[in-house]
């Protein structure tokens, strides 16, 4: 309890912020300047307030507006602006104090701003009085099962594994004991399906038909105590749980477990798209019985009989269709003697695209999605691409010797182009025009034909983000987008931003006769060229950018609620450490800033 009193309590300042807990005597915002300017005035403020003055703090007192909310709460150290710690110290802090505070300096002339410190005021925690009661049930349960932790570490039964290869000899299923002779004892080995593996009563042996001729035990196992069990012949039905139990009477004297694994041997082959055959190899050392069948399945999408050789013939009649996983199964008389598992699959395709924002990359604002097959294809066949996603799109539709718009999802009519003669070409490669960030994802390109998969191709399509980097300081940036295509007058410009919070930070048209709907940090801190929605120019502007400005900006056109252009623009502004000589009286002062780099 000392320990959760002690974190209850504590109070962590780092380079985000300050944490403290409601009902604490106070608390500390920390702000420090190493150089001093002549009669300085030192203001603490939340700009999210009205009025924004939390503290302020100079030599001559004289009258300032401050937020009642503070009133008798605030201070400072009295001999402030001798040492250069403007710390503030807040009395009873309350939840609706959290918020991002602005230390600010300034001699009448010169303003600087030294730090920001964001304060996170939590609820106190409240141990509540059911919870001793939870603790005293939890502290039985713990006695109970560690009292059951012991009990079961003298009479759990004990598991071991075995793993093999299909095609070993033999294995050894490990079991031995200190029980000691006596009469009557029975040593039986089973697996749970329910079958009798191998049976050691007064030398006389019981077992499955399924292992006969293959299990055996050592010479008199109950005087040597050595009870493990020899399996020879192994295939991967053999796969599974073994139970040894020596027993007399009805009662278990010693009992162990033992899980065997025979893996079954798989292998991994890729052909490119049309290859002219596909070989699943598989091959093995052993004779097999003339009169074994050899049986080739496909177990996905669905069961699929591949190819069938039984009674030294193939049998054409026993097959099916075509991809995936393939299990060759060598049989007879219902008992699996051989397996094998081959998984065939066609090569894929990477593509990687880079869509740039600046004009003289607006004719290039195409993608193309290449996919080339060698083979002709049927003229009734259909091609189609299609995006994956939780919503999956029709991206293009080719379909009784032409492009079916209809059929194609409004996202991307307009916008792709496959060339004319594609059947007799083998070019199924599709060209997406005015690619954005709003394309990303997977393609899938399918020729079918009456519900059967001709060929399939998938490609991943990534556009880049444009970024924009400049260094703290500077008097403005620009986040350049050019728009392709000539966008309707009545469209809507929105530049927003996601990080810490949801954000508008321009919008075009502004209605004067409506609230502005711009968030109040960017008000007058932005700005458009005139009539962007003619000119094609949907650039922003931003002045005085600093590092909380670092984010991704995304610029979306919609009208009546669809989107009709949607762009990724990303800031990085460098923080800098920065030295500013002022002069003033023939002595040069030097002012340290120094910025945090959190919002």
């Amino acid at each position: 309890m000392l320990v959760v009193f002690v974190i209850l309590m504590h109070v962590s300042q780092h380079a985000s912020g300050v944490e403290v807990y409601e009902g604490v005597e106070s608390v500390l915002l920390p702000c420090q300047l190493q150089s001093l300017l002549p009669d300085p005035i030192v203001v603490w403020s939340r700009f999210d307030l009205n009025p924004t003055t939390i503290h302020q703090h100079q030599d001559e007192s004289e009258p300032y507006v401050q937020n009642q909310h503070y009133s008798s709460r605030t201070s400072m150290s009295a001999d402030a602006l001798d040492t250069g710690d403007f710390s503030l110290t807040l009395n009873k802090p309350r939840l609706s104090d959290s918020g991002n505070y602005t230390c600010t300096v300034h001699d009448g002339r010169h303003k600087k701003r030294l730090t920001d410190v964001q304060l996170q005021v939590k609820e106190p925690y409240t141990f509540p009085a059911e919870a001793w009661i939870i603790l005293l049930v939890a502290l039985v349960l713990l006695v109970a099962a560690l009292s059951l932790a012991v009990y079961l570490r003298y009479k759990t039964i004990t598991v071991s594994k075995v793993k093999v290869e299909q095609g070993t000899k033999s294995v050894k299923l490990p079991f031995k004991t200190k029980v000691q002779q006596l009469d009557n004892i029975t040593v039986e080995w089973n697996r749970p399906e329910p079958m009798k593996v191998h049976v050691h009563q007064n030398n006389g042996v019981e077992q499955d038909y399924f292992y006969c001729d293959r299990t055996s035990m050592k010479e008199e196992p109950l005087k040597t105590g050595d009870l493990s069990l020899t399996l020879k012949n192994l295939c991967y039905r053999d796969s599974g749980t073994y139970i040894c139990t020596v027993h007399r009477d009805g009662e278990i004297l010693a009992q162990k477990v033992v899980r065997l694994q025979v893996k079954v041997p798989s292998e991994v082959v890729e052909y490119g798209e049309w290859a002219e055959s596909v070989l699943l190899p598989f091959k093995v050392k052993d004779q097999l019985p003339e009169d074994a069948t050899v049986e080739w399945k496909r177990t996905e999408p669905k069961i699929m009989t591949v190819h069938v050789y039984q009674g030294g013939e193939h049998q054409p009649d026993k097959q099916e269709d075509d991809r995936g996983t393939y299990v060759c199964t060598v049989h007879r008389d219902g008992i699996i003697l051989i397996q094998k598992e081959v998984l065939y699959r066609i090569k894929g395709q990477y593509c990687q695209h880079s869509s740039e924002f600046r004009i003289s990359s607006v004719k290039a604002k195409r993608t193309k999605l290449h996919y080339q097959i060698t083979a002709t294809l049927v003229q009734d066949a259909t091609v189609e691409w299609r995006r994956c996603g939780s919503k999956p799109l029709k991206v293009h539709v080719y379909q009784n010797g032409q492009d079916q718009p209809g059929e194609q999802d409004d996202f991307y009519f307009n916008r792709t182009k496959m060339k004319k003669d594609l059947l007799q070409t083998g070019d199924l490669s599709l060209t997406l025009r005015n690619t954005t960030v709003s394309d990303n994802g997977i393609y899938i390109c399918t020729v079918h034909r009456d519900g059967h998969i001709l060929a399939r191709k998938v490609v991943l399509l990534q556009v880049k983000v444009h970024q924009e980097e400049v260094e703290e300081g500077i008097q403005s940036v620009q986040l350049p987008l050019q728009s392709s295509v000539q966008l309707p007058e009545d469209a809507t410009v929105e530049w927003s931003r996601c990080e810490p919070k949801p954000m508008k930070v321009h919008v075009y048209p502004n209605d004067q006769n409506q609230p502005c709907e711009q968030d109040i940090v960017y008000r007058g801190h932005t700005m458009m060229e005139e009539n962007p929605l003619q000119t094609r120019d949907l650039s922003l502007t931003l002045n005085n950018p600093t590092d909380r400005d670092s984010d991704f900006y995304i610029c979306t056109v919609c009208r009546d609620g669809d989107i009709m252009l949607q762009e990724v623009v990303q800031l990085k502004v460098k923080v800098r450490r920065q030295e500013e000589e002022e002069t003033d009286g023939g002595v040069n002062m030097h002012l340290m800033t120094s910025v945090t780099d959190q919002h």
